[in-house]
């Protein structure tokens, strides 16, 4: 079974928690996904696990964009890390609305 790479692009808006990336790093180890972060570059901080290559665009210490591609062998941790982003006020981004790349 091939799992299918899954486009992540969230946005922030003024309903959005401002959170910092490692605050981030931290609630999604809280919530089981096994993540590491580093700096990229100004205003980027890479975050990776086996499932998840992402970058956060960070904008006077919060993170402001979260882009990248997940890959789960079951769809539902897919599911559960879009759940958890959505709950914390992240919004899809309207231009592409993610989805599986082919």
């Amino acid at each position: 079974m091939t799992a299918m790479a899954y486009r992540l692009d969230y946005i922030a808006d003024e309903h959005t928690a401002k959170i910092t990336p490692d605050a981030l790093c931290a609630r999604l180890r809280q919530s089981g996904f096994a993540v590491t972060a580093r700096t990229a570059e100004d205003g980027v901080v890479e975050i990776e696990s086996g499932d998840v290559a992402r970058e956060e665009y960070v904008e006077a210490g919060f993170v402001s964009d979260i882009v990248g591609e997940i890959t789960f062998v079951n769809d539902a941790e897919t599911e559960r890390l879009l759940e958890l982003l959505e709950s914390m006020g992240w919004l899809a981004a309207e231009d592409d609305g993610g989805g599986a790349e082919e």
